[in-house]
């Protein structure tokens, strides 16, 4: 076992303050095998006050980053609904023009009109 130095100390902390990651003792450990230190326990860094402190200071941030409060996840669901209840609306607004224009195009069928006359400028193409 190698002996924690309070230059290795300062180091490791420095690290852990600036950690994205996953946290955990495992990967402490592996990053002081890459400052030099081949091995150290889990229970020689608990108790190390300012590696503990360090850690467990890191650790609660990198809980609450990323987790929305649960009042802004509320903001979320109901935003959502709300969307999904106007794309509904529009889904059947959409589906009753669909049905128009199938019983016009019917209608003009019947009355000799193509799509294409329909589809026409002209409102003369209309009066034949």
């Amino acid at each position: 076992m190698a002996k924690l130095t309070p230059d290795i100390v300062d180091a490791l902390v420095g690290r852990i303050h600036l950690w994205t990651g996953k946290l955990s003792y495992p990967l402490v450990q592996e990053e002081l095998q890459k400052l030099g230190v081949l091995k150290i326990s889990r229970q020689a860094l608990l108790n190390n006050p300012k590696i503990k402190k360090a850690f467990d200071k890191r650790k609660k941030f990198l809980k609450t980053i990323g987790k929305p409060d649960s009042n802004e996840t509320q903001n979320f669901k109901n935003k959502n609904e709300e969307l999904q209840k106007k794309i509904d609306e529009l889904q059947k607004i959409i589906e009753t023009y669909d049905q128009k224009f199938k019983r016009w195009a019917v209608n003009a069928s019947n009355n000799k009109l193509s799509l294409d006359d329909l589809e026409k400028d002209s409102i003369d193409n209309l009066r034949r």
